[in-house]
């Protein structure tokens, strides 16, 4: 098979794996993403990150929301996650500024 039959099967497969996801079909699309990656002459960005997409229920319930046009709970959606965000990167961020001695007790807070 040639390169551009590869990179061919390798978007039809994308197609597919699309088509799957726009019908929630979540695993399935998995499958035809990681055909895809498995097939494409050229690594391609887009494949891995339709596949991850496919694992990621935050993202998925953030797409409903936003279809749905339910803006409170869009809201209250993005503020949790970004105070999600926010302690994780303090919890990361933690052994940079305390001494390990304090350590334990400041990280039982963070979360």
């Amino acid at each position: 098979m040639t390169s551009e039959d590869r990179t061919a099967l390798a978007n039809l497969l994308k197609s597919r794996g699309n088509t799957l996801f726009s019908k929630k079909d979540f695993t399935s699309a998995i499958d035809f993403y990681t055909r895809a990656i498995a097939v494409t002459p050229v690594e391609s960005a887009v494949f891995y990150s339709n596949r991850a997409a496919c694992k990621s229920p935050s993202l998925l319930s953030l797409i409903d929301l936003e279809k749905e046009g339910r803006e409170e709970e869009l809201v209250l959606f993005r503020a949790s996650s970004l105070s999600i965000s926010f302690l994780l990167s303090l919890s990361l961020l933690l052994p940079t500024f305390l001494p390990s001695s304090e350590l334990p007790r400041a990280q039982l807070f963070a979360c």
